[in-house]
This record gives structure tokens, sequence and C-alpha cells, in this order.
């Protein structure tokens, strides 16, 4: 009966930690990844119950099955097809995504927009700067090949946006910087979603 008991015992711990490591490690780990590859529109359209689902047989996902990701089953994004012009103009996009990324770092790494030093307010009109004389270059001909939304999509996220960032800053009317710094972050998203850098030719 002793050995009955242990073996017990052991069989509770062991289920116990096992429903541990699926609610608070792999669950979180499995969820986190699946954003990171499908974006949030996909997790949140089922995706949670897919990775949650692998957490829980996380061994086989461990040790059994093949290293595959979720982007590696999505289909592959056809690559555009530009003229030479076309292409100095995907690189003033491409400049101005890439400028857009270091405005976000900017604001991630301050606590709360509305409280930018003048230091910080300084070094955001100069980035701001940049990125609209960028976008001055870039048509709406161009973007509509990337996807049919993009010159709304850019010109509301981007153009608008960043504008409304200026004024904003210049202001101090902080209202309006977390509102411009909200559409901001609304763009990317939906640009990773549709993942438009896979469409531009390398």
């Amino acid at each position: 009966m002793g050995a009955v008991r242990i073996a017990g015992k052991l069989f509770l711990l062991l289920a116990a930690l096992y429903v541990f490591s699926v609610l608070f490690i792999f669950a979180p780990l499995y969820n986190i990844r699946y954003v990171k590859e499908v974006g949030w529109d996909a997790w949140i359209n089922k995706g949670e119950l897919i990775a949650t689902g692998r957490a829980i047989v996380w061994p086989y996902y461990a040790f059994a099955a093949q290293p595959l990701t979720v982007q590696s089953s999505l289909p592959q994004v056809p690559v555009v097809s530009l003229s030479t012009e076309e292409k100095e103009t995907a690189q003033h996009f491409t400049n101005t995504i890439k400028v857009c990324g270091e405005m976000l770092e900017l604001f991630k790494n301050t606590r709360a927009v509305a409280r930018l030093t003048p230091e910080q307010s300084k070094k955001a009109l100069h980035i701001l700067t940049v990125v609209l004389a960028e976008t001055s270059y870039v048509k709406d001909d161009f973007l509509l090949k990337l996807h049919p939304e993009m010159p709304v999509q850019y010109n509301q996220g981007i153009k608008n946006s960043l504008q409304m960032l200026v004024f904003a800053i210049q202001r101090k009317d902080h209202m309006e910087i977390s509102s411009a710094a909200l559409s901001f972050r609304q763009f990317v998203i939906w640009f990773k979603d549709n993942r438009i850098d896979e469409k531009i030719p390398a």
C-alpha cells in the first residue's frame, strides 16, 4: 500500500507540474510566437485556440514534431514588377518606413508620449521633418501596386499622422500627440499584417 500511495502522490505531482507548465510557460510562449508570426488579426480569429492547443501537447512539438512555423504555411506573396522610376520611389517608401520605426522607438522609450522632454521633442521634430520630406516622393500609382488600400492607409497612417504629430509637439498638445501616435502604430500593424514588405523587390 505504501508503494501505491507514493506512486499516486508522484503521479499527482507530475500532473500538477504538467498543468503548471502548460498554463504559465507554454501557453504564453506559443501564443506570443503565433502573434509574431501571423499578426494580431489571425491570432484573434481562432489563432488563440490553435496556439493554446499546441501548448497542451507541448512535448510533441518540443521533441517529436518537425520545427515548422506558422509563417511557413502561409502562401507566398508575389513580388511586384517595378520600373526604374518606381524602384527609386520604392527606396523613398522604404526610407519612410525606416524613419517611422525610429519614431516608434522614440515613443517606445518614453513612458508616456505626453511627457516628452524638450530634447526629445527636438529629436522627434527632426525625424518627422525627414520622413515628411520622403513621403512627398511616394506617389499613389506606386502605392496601388502594393495594395488597393495602400494610398489611403499611407496618407492617413503616415502623412496625416506625422503632420499631426508635428503640430502637436510644437503646440504641446498632449492629447493630439497620443492620438497621432496611436494612428501611427495602427498603420504599422496593418503594414505587417498585409506583408507589404514582401511585395517590394529586394
